[in-house]
């Protein structure tokens, strides 16, 4: 229940092989005019949860270097110059059910591993439109597999918004008793 802006880094999740960060949750967010939104980086920084945010209006939303196994899902990455930028070893990520709209790239797939991405919403129902803004395999680099895409924006996503702060508030006034 954050709100991160105007920094290099709205969250920096760095892991290393002695020192893993590991099963970091980060959810319902408004992460916007950062360099990067979320910065997901290095050996050991696996199994992290990036869920129910707002990633907009940030250079890169979700950059991952090195790292595997997050989850990425329910979001709205819109506004970024890239969406999601994956480079170096990032891998088996879950890339689904996020409303994507960015202004040169949805993903950058900036490496020779294949990416998933499936179940998303990509704010058009032509697959050669979608296409073009995912940065892959026929622009030099991995591919990555879109379809099938959702026809709409994911409604989970703003109705799990609302419960979370629903929950938070019902956590925070019970603490006053």
């Amino acid at each position: 229940n954050c709100t991160l802006f105007k920094n290099g880094n709205g969250v920096y999740v760095r892991g290393t092989g002695s020192n893993p960060s590991k099963y970091n949750k980060i959810l319902n967010c408004k992460i916007y005019k950062n360099d990067n939104g979320v910065k997901l980086s290095g050996n050991g920084c696996a199994n992290n949860s990036i869920r129910f945010n707002n990633v907009s209006y940030n250079n890169i939303g979700i950059h991952s270097t090195m790292s595997d196994y997050n989850e990425i899902k329910n979001n709205d990455i819109l506004y970024n110059v890239i969406g999601v930028y994956l480079k170096s070893k990032s891998i088996n990520h879950a890339i689904e059910f996020n409303n994507f709209n960015n202004t040169e790239w949805n993903i950058y797939n900036n490496q020779s591993y294949s990416v998933v991405a499936k179940n998303n919403y990509w704010y058009s129902q032509d697959a050669q439109s979608i296409d073009k803004k995912i940065y892959d395999d026929e622009e030099g680099a991995g591919k990555v597999t879109f379809q099938p895409f959702l026809s709409d924006p994911d409604p989970v996503n703003e109705f799990s918004t609302m419960l979370l702060t629903i929950a938070g508030l019902l956590v925070t006034i019970g603490s006053f008793k």
